[in-house]
């Protein structure tokens, strides 16, 4: 820390906001080299000895050669010539089972908060000991529907199968009538966010009874889930208790908005939203038993392997449900293994099924059906087979040809 008295109440600000307000935390390593390297650097960085550029420097050479020890880290700058180290990590996912955690997930559309949110649930339900029940509401993606139907087909393992059957979709966007086993934990999921959930709805009987449930969640064993595009939009006494925010990728409008309703302290890692990669966030979160202070981090979602699956399920339930389908299930099947063990072309397999089953559909139409439904999917390579007179596929590049139009 600098010796020198402080010229201005600013500058003192500007270091308290940059090194008094934060913390590195050893949960958010998985081993004690990275956490004791970045305790240095933000030493030196504290003390001026070094700049952030320097500090880049050292922390990227230490990754190059330690590339399996998470020596990564991005040093971003500060108001008042400070840098400061924000580690990439998965302390969250500690910090979020120390107790019942209400959670805001805040990002652009398409920015990936549902499938943080979703990979959240699952890390949750298994630290609980694969137990409790799991509430889901403004599923608009349907992942619930593509859950199900990958239990329908067969292919979920045990499991999968017990967590699928914890799961409740919910229709309405209020919690207050869930009921609760004693001692059972619940997870509740807020897919996109209800009216009940807005400020411009803070003094409704609904909103009211949803403050009470969060400030009551400790005592429930209840985790929160808010998955927000805005995150002023979610009414005050929601968006304070929740002590973890994960911020997506966003710009503009919505980037500006979380700057202006952000503490000081946080707008350096803030700022550096706009660098992340579509699978990172930035996680800022106390950790209440080593002190006061905020922990931040940036958080890169993984998947559970069953996501993807039941998110493509989910997009045919959601044609199925437009009237874009109405083909059997088991028809679909037979489909794709004629496609991918027979190498029958679309074209062949509209007039099978059509023959066979009296299916109307057009050749594009069972090609962009079989992509969808099958995660897996390798497209033929392109040109005519012997005998054949042209399959309609997809070119390699992607674009389909013109001798047959889209629907």
């Amino acid at each position: 820390m600098p010796q020198q008295a402080w010229a201005t109440e600013k500058d003192r600000e500007y270091f308290y906001n940059a090194y008094e307000t934060r913390k590195i935390w050893a949960g958010s390593f998985d081993h004690l080299g990275p956490y004791r390297l970045m305790q240095e650097i933000e030493y030196y960085l504290k003390n001026q000895m070094i700049n952030g550029v320097q500090a880049q420097e050292i922390i990227d050479a230490y990754n190059e050669k330690y590339p399996s020890m998470g020596y990564r880290a991005m040093v971003i700058q500060a108001p008042g010539g400070y840098s400061i180290v924000i580690p990439h990590g998965r302390g969250i996912e500690k910090a979020m089972m120390e107790k019942p955690q209400s959670i805001i997930i805040a990002g652009d559309t398409g920015s990936g908060k549902t499938v943080t949110s979703w990979t959240l649930v699952w890390k949750i339900w298994n630290a609980l000991g694969q137990r409790g029940e799991v509430h889901v509401y403004g599923d608009i993606d349907n992942i619930t529907g593509g859950l199900l139907r990958m239990s329908e087909m067969g292919k979920a393992n045990y499991e999968l199968s017990k967590f699928i059957s914890s799961i409740t979709a919910h229709t309405d966007d209020r919690t207050p009538g869930i009921p609760q086993e004693e001692n059972m934990p619940q997870i509740i999921l807020y897919n996109e966010m209800g009216k009940h959930q807005m400020s411009k709805k803070a003094m409704s009987t609904e909103n009211i009874e949803m403050n009470l449930r969060t400030f009551r969640q400790r005592h429930t064993l209840t985790w929160i889930i808010h998955n927000v595009i805005r995150e002023a939009s979610l009414e005050s006494v929601l968006r304070e208790t929740s002590q973890i925010n994960i911020f997506r990728p966003m710009s503009g409008k919505l980037l500006y908005s979380l700057r202006k309703n952000s503490p000081k302290s946080w707008l350096p890692a803030i700022d550096a939203i706009i660098n992340l990669s579509f699978r990172e966030g930035i996680c800022i979160y106390p950790v209440m038993r080593v002190g006061g202070g905020d922990v931040m981090e940036i958080y890169e979602t993984e998947a559970p392997s069953w996501y993807w699956q039941a998110k493509d399920l989910a997009e045919m339930n959601k044609r199925i449900a437009y009237g874009d389908e109405s083909v059997p299930m088991s028809v679909i099947k037979e489909a794709i293994g004629l496609y991918k063990f027979n190498e029958m072309s679309s074209r062949d397999i509209a007039s099978y099924v059509r023959e066979k089953y009296g299916y109307d559909k057009t050749g594009q139409w069972w090609l962009r059906t079989i992509k969808e439904y099958d995660p897996e999917f390798i497209p033929h390579k392109p040109g005519k087979k012997k005998g054949e007179k042209g399959d309609g596929e997809e070119t390699q590049d992607g674009n389909i040809p013109q001798g047959e139009q889209q629907e």
